[in-house]
């Protein structure tokens, strides 16, 4: 029984390199061919793409009342994102920041965690902070759009 896990494992694992693999490659020609950036595709298709798991399981978790998994899947999430999923790569070549990352997105990355911070303080996030969020998102794509 654990050579099939340990065969499903990797299998698993050389099906999600080789769709990475592919939805980079994807991303890159739907900028190239549509003249987006980069970076808008980065923040837009693949940031959704690569979400919607977890926002299905912070959905799921919040309507059965379990909060602490939705969360805490938010969390992890975006702790993993930051440290091992810039950390990383750049372990194995170094990643160049571009102007309109310093210009546009630290500055919103910055905002967005003060207020959640500032949301979490009272142990409950409102209907009236989540429209705040998605808001606050549709504004930065907005941004991104103007900036190009």
């Amino acid at each position: 029984m654990l050579i099939v896990w340990i065969l499903v494992f990797i299998a698993s694992l050389v099906l999600l390199i080789k769709s990475a693999d592919w939805l980079v490659e994807s991303a890159e020609k739907i900028g190239l061919a549509f003249k987006i950036s980069p970076f808008i595709i980065g923040v837009t298709i693949v940031a959704v793409g690569t979400s919607l798991p977890e926002l299905v399981v912070s959905v799921k978790a919040a309507v059965k009342k379990k909060y602490e998994i939705a969360l805490g899947n938010i969390f992890g999430s975006n702790i993993f994102n930051i440290l091992l999923v810039v950390g990383l790569p750049s372990i194995i070549k170094p990643l160049i920041v571009d102007d309109l990352t310093f210009l546009v997105g630290i500055p919103f990355l910055v905002v967005a965690t003060l207020l959640f911070i500032i949301s979490g303080i009272s142990q409950r996030i409102h209907i009236w902070e989540g429209i705040m969020y998605l808001l606050f998102y549709i504004l930065f794509i907005a941004k991104l759009c103007a900036f190009l």
